[in-house]
């Protein structure tokens, strides 16, 4: 009897650890998910950096090639946003820069192909 009231409570000791580790489990995916979207996004402006741009790239032109279709990209430089930057501060290069990311990202953004 002993025995068995002993094996009731391992039983259901480990039913408990499983439940919390498996909780703990699904807080580190949702976590990873959010480092993974902050890895490829630009903490400014919100678009994505040169990992996300590597990979997508890739992506893109796997696709292309699959479709045999062309495909482009795109590549700009602010011109004087160095004298603007150092002339008005950083805070309103900051604010020029997030202006011209969010207009080129309502200009450009196209659905993916699926």
């Amino acid at each position: 009897m002993l025995y068995l009231l002993t094996q009731l409570r391992v039983s259901f000791a480990l039913k408990n650890r499983i439940v919390e580790l498996s909780e703990v489990k699904m807080q580190l995916e949702s976590v990873n998910v959010k480092l993974e979207t902050l890895a490829k996004k630009d903490g400014l402006t919100g678009v994505n950096n040169r990992r996300a741009l590597t990979t997508e790239l890739k992506q893109r032109f796997e696709e292309a090639v699959l479709l045999f279709e062309p495909i482009a990209a795109l590549m700009i430089d602010i011109d004087f946003f160095k004298l603007y930057n150092d002339y008005y501060g950083h805070q309103k290069g900051d604010e020029a820069l997030i202006a011209v990311a969010r207009t080129l990202k309502n200009s450009l953004d196209r659905p993916k192909i699926v």
